[in-house]
């Protein structure tokens, strides 16, 4: 997911006439095989407490970070161990579809791992339900930058903006 501060640049196109952001973030999705229940995204950005978090007293999503915004092995671990958690105390026993990575000692999540080369023709999410949130996604976006331009005012999108659009979508 990207935020937008001078150009409206998605990944492929060539930037012109502005600077492209550098701002990343990186966002977990799960559900359950017919999409009933879909758990709470994790959204993964650069920094921990963002300045524009500072007022926020709760989030809709889950949010954590590191300097890049990549899901590393230790946050993968922290949000299996939060989910083993919540099933176990819900009494539940899963299986969750990864492609890699693993976490030790689960009770209630048990890991079906995928072929190698086969995450994405076989990961139930990559058949359009990502890509069906990244335009929603930027809908919203441009929803909100052709309302700034009415306003004749300049969009600045945060990362709780961000955060906001990817809970809605």
């Amino acid at each position: 997911m990207r935020s937008a501060d001078r150009t409206l640049c998605f990944k492929g196109e060539k930037c012109v006439g502005g600077k492209k952001s550098k701002e990343r973030l990186n966002v977990l999705l799960a559900a359950n095989i017919d999409g009933s229940e879909k758990i709470i995204p994790l959204v993964i950005g650069k920094f921990l407490k963002p300045r524009c978090m500072k007022t926020c007293k709760s989030l809709p999503l889950f949010y954590d970070a590191n300097l890049k915004a990549w899901m590393t092995a230790d946050i993968w671990e922290k949000t299996l161990w939060s989910w083993d958690r919540n099933f176990s105390e819900q009494k539940r026993k899963v299986a969750l579809i990864v492609d890699n990575c693993t976490v030790d000692g689960l009770k209630s999540i048990e890991l079906v791992f995928l072929p190698p080369n086969s995450a994405c023709v076989l990961q139930p999410l990559d058949q359009c339900i990502i890509q069906n949130l990244k335009v929603t996604y930027r809908k919203l976006l441009l929803y909100d930058l052709i309302s700034a331009i009415d306003r004749k005012e300049q969009l600045q999108v945060s990362v709780l903006n961000a955060i906001f659009y990817i809970d809605q979508s």
